[in-house]
């Protein structure tokens, strides 16, 4: 079965900015996918996460603050269909409260090597709906990121989709876990980036030895502040942010060398990342 006929994709304007109730949650998305009349598909989005990260939850773009999703899955493993997956948390009855931006919390996932996760969100019947604000579906980017698929049901067969869902993971890292489980402590402020050069995301990891007022960012190497990922008062611990070659508003950024930069209280230690395209 083709995608097309899977679901009803909602046409809406290019550069349509969802309100999320405050400027640092305003997304950009260029569409709206949302699901056929009987309900019962699910939307599906797979990441590569590196060892040694730890996944906490996910972060959606829903059309319509009215919209409760059914159930949104975290999975492991390989295969082309739902059901070949290990189900690792499901979350049931997600719902946005006051902005478009949704987080949903997973029982902590700590990745040991690095591997493929995916998270696929439940949707609802449409109720016929065509316009934004006014029925079921998660926002996404016209352009295709080749990880975004849609399933007919819970173990269904995954079908590419040629838009990028505005899904993406939450980590929360830990250092590896010393007799009785206890987190190691870093001993010192890092950073760095894998894949590095990438296309179309990285991971970038990095530790902070103490509690502290963190900030990441990634910069131009003319010193123009791209894309804000992190700031944040965090534990001593080892983490991980995402970057997907987008700015704040969500455009996607040329080609060639960024810098990221990681602020640990006083301390300031960058790396260099190169986007290919």
């Amino acid at each position: 079965m083709r995608c097309e006929k899977t679901i009803a994709r909602v046409a809406v304007s290019l550069g349509l900015l969802l309100a999320a109730g405050d400027a640092a949650y305003a997304v950009r998305v260029d569409r709206v996918v949302g699901a056929t009349s009987s309900g019962g598909s699910y939307l599906v989005k797979r990441f590569s996460v590196p060892a040694g990260s730890v996944v906490v939850g996910a972060e959606l773009v829903t059309n319509d603050l009215r919209t409760a999703f059914p159930n949104v899955l975290l999975l492991k493993g390989q295969g082309r269909a739902l059901g070949n997956f290990h189900r690792s948390a499901e979350i049931r009855n997600v719902r946005a409260v006051s902005r478009h931006v949704l987080q949903v919390a997973f029982p902590a996932l700590i990745v040991d090597q690095q591997q493929d996760v995916y998270v696929a969100v439940g949707l609802p019947p449409n109720t016929g709906a065509r316009s934004v604000g006014d029925g079921p579906g998660l926002g996404a980017l016209s352009r295709g990121s080749g990880d975004c698929y849609i399933a007919s049901a819970d173990d269904g067969t995954l079908q590419p989709l040629d838009v990028d869902l505005c899904i993406r993971l939450l980590f929360q890292g830990v250092g590896k876990a010393e007799t009785g489980g206890i987190p190691a402590v870093p001993a010192s402020v890092s950073i760095d980036a894998s894949p590095n050069p990438f296309n179309p995301m990285t991971a970038i990891a990095f530790t902070v030895p103490v509690h502290a007022v963190v900030e990441l960012s990634i910069y131009s190497v003319s010193g123009r502040v791209i894309r804000s990922l992190a700031h944040d008062k965090l534990a001593p611990g080892s983490y991980s942010r995402e970057w997907d070659g987008r700015d704040e508003v969500g455009r996607s950024v040329s080609g060639g060398v960024y810098i990221a930069k990681l602020q640990v209280d006083d301390i300031i230690v960058t790396r260099r990342i190169v986007l290919v395209k």
